[in-house]
């Protein structure tokens, strides 16, 4: 789940090496990669170069709804957090449904909080996408049918 929320932008890197410490500290015996993952420097490294560096791809055990949860955490931590694929509005919803996910959450990361939704889903949150195109740094946006058929041929 650890892995999940760092990708969906519900932890910071720092605070996904915490929960590497915290599971380094409570644990017997633990992966060797751990260790690996705690000198990773940028999230993107992470991510891009997990097979890399651990020699595969975990699989998420979380359903669906689960993943929306974890992406409402991060609705909920950041004010400026937007996602490509779900609203503001129904990501919160889905945080609300999902008890385990915020119990196992609290669990891997102890020292976070996750704010009151009512908050995070507050007057002037604006529930909106991010599309690709801005994310890609490209200065016009993507043609839309209607520019399209208006263009002389």
């Amino acid at each position: 789940m650890a892995l999940s929320c760092l990708a969906a932008g519900a932890v910071t890197l720092d605070e996904f090496k915490g929960w590497i410490y915290l599971v380094l500290e409570q644990s017997d015996e633990f992966p060797d990669f751990l260790i690996d993952l705690i000198d990773v420097t940028h999230k993107h490294e992470l991510l891009s170069g997990w097979r890399n560096l651990i020699g595969f791809w975990p699989t998420s055990a979380l359903s669906p709804q689960e993943k929306n949860a974890v992406v409402g955490i991060a609705y909920a931590r950041f004010e400026a957090f937007r996602h490509d694929t779900i609203r503001r509005g129904a990501a919160i919803s889905a945080l609300r449904e999902s008890e385990a996910l915020r119990t196992r959450f609290a669990r891997s990361f102890p020292a976070i909080s996750i704010p009151d939704e009512d908050r995070a889903a507050g007057a002037g949150a604006q529930d909106r996408r991010v599309s690709a195109w801005w994310l890609s740094g490209m200065r016009t946006s993507t043609p839309t049918a209607t520019r399209c058929r208006s263009r002389p041929h």
